[in-house]
């Protein structure tokens, strides 16, 4: 039960694909359309997006 509770909080604030996917286009373009660099991207507009939930 405890596991369950964890992982209902966790994805309760964990922010949505869509939105990671909207952050993460903006910053690929604000950085000028960088190659190679999806992943670190991604990463980067997952965290900005849960520090603004925090």
């Amino acid at each position: 039960m405890k596991s369950l509770l964890r992982d209902t909080a966790i994805s309760a604030t964990a922010p949505s694909p869509s939105a990671i996917a909207l952050c993460a286009f903006t910053l690929w373009v604000d950085h000028g359309r960088p190659k190679n660099t999806n992943e670190a991207i991604w990463l980067e507009a997952e965290k900005q997006l849960i520090a603004r939930k925090a």
